[in-house]
């Protein structure tokens, strides 16, 4: 009877490796480039994915400064399920993919545009239990596999180089913070018209500026915002602080930083022809930097460029809000989620019809005000006489 109850106690023990693999058999995946194919002639379900595997021999250990030997990569494969995709890549590279420390998702525009495969293949990741929510999304004008071999300056890997500057966008507003895939999700379960980040390839010099628009009815990419139009969206939902204002003055340009902004909505009129919307939209901002001698830190002087801020915001927020409503049609400026969270009943009469069917939403009157308070004028008054 011990000897039994040996046995059958070891088999409780012994069972806690049996999925082991060992490190140096993992393929380390750290970025993936998701494509239409390049052979027309395919089936239009078709998707070419090109995974970025790590090459930890490349990178070189910490005393022995870099390797010669590049750290990274590429494999590509062709098919119509990215689940068989990803089991086909065991089968050409000497490690099978392991995507726990996957970085970033990288979708072209062309198959954005196609309509429902964008969130289709975003189902395996949004699934697979080795995925992280904390992983990026990126859009790519383009053809999404060429950015997987960016030259990188500062770093060994292009998708780490790609990582560094969405990361210093919130110095920026005319870009957008970086997506999680966990933050897509939401929006993919309510249906709700989204933007994602967007990128441009220029030559070897990747640019991050501007957003891929997507109408939340079928998950297709309906058109983009310009860096210009971005800050006016920034602006208008306050969803990051940072970035810049210019406004003349006697033919001298006044750059003034955002330190806070703060967007508050409220619905006015509730009636299918006519939805009121009011956007109060507070920031705070100190000057960075002025051109000319004049002096700004008068009481006069300081309220004068408050005011020329709020009109400079006004006039970007109303050219986005232009562009959304009777260009794109789709809600981005989250006036939906005021709708159901505070006017419930008056939202069940017109959600099938708020962004799509009729599109109440591209008939809204949205009226923005801007209250800019300056906090500051810098450390010094003058730099010249």
């Amino acid at each position: 009877m011990t000897l039994i109850f040996a046995c059958v106690l070891m088999v409780f023990v012994l069972s806690g490796c049996w999925d082991r693999v060992e490190i140096e058999d993992r393929g380390f995946v750290v970025g993936i480039a998701i494509d239409m194919p390049e052979n027309s002639s395919l089936d239009d379900n078709a998707i070419t994915v090109t995974n970025q595997f790590v090459v930890p021999s490349g990178l070189g250990a910490p005393t022995q400064g870099s390797s010669n030997e590049q750290a990274y990569t590429n494999f590509t494969v062709t098919g119509k399920s990215l689940f068989a995709i990803e089991r086909e890549m065991a089968t050409i590279s000497s490690r099978s993919p392991f995507l726990s420390h996957l970085q970033m998702i990288v979708v072209s525009s062309e198959l954005a545009q196609k309509e429902t495969l964008f969130s289709d293949v975003l189902d395996l990741f949004i699934r697979d239990h080795e995925m992280r929510r904390e992983v990026n999304v990126l859009i790519v004008d383009g053809r999404a596999k060429p950015i997987l071999d960016i030259a990188a300056e500062n770093e060994q890997l292009p998708v780490m180089h790609i990582q560094s500057i969405m990361e210093n966008s919130f110095k920026n507003a005319g870009v957008m913070q970086p997506l999680r895939i966990g933050e897509l999700h939401e929006h993919l379960l309510n249906e709700s018209s989204y933007v994602v980040p967007r990128m441009v390839k220029n030559g070897e010099r990747l640019n991050y500026e501007g957003t891929a628009v997507f109408h939340g009815d079928n998950n297709r990419m309906v058109g983009t915002l310009t860096q210009k139009e971005t800050r006016g969206y920034v602006l208008f939902t306050g969803e990051k602080d940072g970035g810049k204002v210019e406004v003349e003055k006697n033919d001298e340009t006044v750059t003034m930083e955002l330190l806070n902004i703060d967007s508050s909505m409220k619905i006015t009129d509730k009636t299918k022809a006519i939805i009121g919307v009011d956007v109060t939209i507070d920031v705070e901002m100190q000057i960075a930097e002025t051109f000319g001698s004049e002096t700004v830190r008068t009481k006069e002087k300081m309220k004068d460029l408050e005011k020329r801020a709020e009109a400079k915001m006004e006039q970007l927020i109303n050219q986005t809000i232009e562009k959304v409503q009777k260009e794109l049609k789709a809600d981005i400026l989250g006036i939906n989620r005021v709708l159901h969270q505070y006017h419930y009943g008056f939202w069940t009469t017109i959600e099938d019809d708020w962004d799509r069917g009729k599109n109440y939403f591209s008939h809204a009157n949205i009226n923005v005000s801007a209250n800019v308070n300056i906090q500051s004028s810098g450390a010094a008054d003058e730099t010249k006489n």
